[in-house]
């Protein structure tokens, strides 16, 4: 397996394992295209096979950084791909200075809570109905 940095060509993929994977998924094509230009925002895939078979995005400010979404393909679930992908954005992030990274989930997301409590992530706030139908975690994890 790699984690890259997603490209142009990439996008397509990212986007069908979003729409599949993350319940009210509002990013379109043209969201994914302006985040590969800026640079407060890191886009990576993760490749096995020559298929993409997962993606995070990160977004940067100063020497902390958040989790926006981080996505494996469902034929993939349940393989430890996730904490794969996740501890190869945590060193990205290490080798890169940040302190801190952030990251909310939906109460009722226990699969990802397992994943970011076994990763060192500790919740730190609850976000009553943040999203409309349940309630926000958020997490942090020093770097």
């Amino acid at each position: 397996m790699t984690f890259e940095i997603a490209k142009k060509e990439d996008l397509g993929f990212v986007l069908a394992i979003g729409k599949d994977r993350i319940l009210h998924w509002p990013l379109t094509y043209k969201d994914l295209c302006f985040y590969l230009q800026d640079n407060d925002i890191g886009l990576f895939k993760l490749v096995l096979d020559n298929s993409i078979i997962g993606y995070i995005i990160l977004r940067y400010e100063l020497d902390e950084a958040e989790i926006d979404e981080i996505a494996i393909s469902r034929q993939h679930e349940g393989k430890g791909i996730g904490t794969y992908l996740l501890e190869k954005a945590l060193q990205n992030l290490k080798t890169r200075n940040f302190k801190k990274i952030y990251l909310e989930v939906r109460k009722k997301n226990l699969r990802a809570i397992r994943l970011y409590e076994k990763n060192g992530f500790k919740p730190y706030r609850i976000r009553k109905n943040y999203y409309g139908d349940d309630d926000a975690i958020c997490y942090l994890r020093e770097l």
